[in-house]
């Protein structure tokens, strides 16, 4: 099973939306074993906070069970145990690659991932959606020098900690389609 950690700053708004996102949707092996296994954690945590609850009524309009979180701090431990890592920022995948060099080809900011994996390049992808998973790193870095990347801050999934309720709608648009293309990507 891939292990798949979201990071963001608090690990109270935008990473647990993506991670509860990312399980909801992501496609089951055979008789409902989970293809992946996902986790969540913050580069600054409110450690034991809740998600908030701004972050949890969008996950529910999308019709995804809110499941209990608890915000935790990202952790070296973590990342050494983590197969692909998914940031909400820059500045998050600069912490991963920081404290854990070898995340290098193996932390992507989601929508930049999500972007990359668009223009993968044209291989003989593995039918078998697990095996798939475990080129999705390899493949997103084989894409990057290809792809002429926008303005770095595009591949960003906005801040909404502390604003209104329109910086959540912001989140949520950010982070659904990207999603959606990760599970598009592996299940076509």
């Amino acid at each position: 099973m891939v292990r798949i950690l979201v990071v963001c700053t608090g690990n109270i708004c935008r990473s647990p939306f993506a991670e509860q996102l990312l399980r909801h949707r992501f496609p089951p092996l055979g008789s409902q074993r989970p293809l992946a296994e996902f986790s969540s954690a913050g580069t600054h945590s409110a450690s034991g906070q809740d998600m908030s609850p701004e972050a949890a009524s969008r996950l529910q309009a999308l019709g995804v069970p809110v499941t209990p979180h608890k915000a935790r701090q990202l952790t070296s431990q973590l990342l050494a145990d983590t197969d692909l890592v998914l940031c909400m920022a820059r500045e998050h995948r600069h912490w991963v690659v920081e404290h854990s060099p070898g995340h290098l080809r193996r932390a992507f900011t989601l929508r930049e991932i999500a972007t990359l994996l668009e223009h993968a390049p044209d291989v003989a992808l593995p039918r078998d959606p697990a095996d798939r998973l475990l080129r999705l790193s390899a493949l997103a870095a084989a894409a990057r020098p290809a792809v002429r990347m926008r303005d770095p801050r595009t591949y960003e999934v906005a801040d909404p900690f502390g604003r209104d309720d329109r910086a959540f709608d912001l989140m949520s648009d950010e982070i659904v389609p990207a999603v959606d293309s990760l599970v598009s990507f592996l299940t076509r």
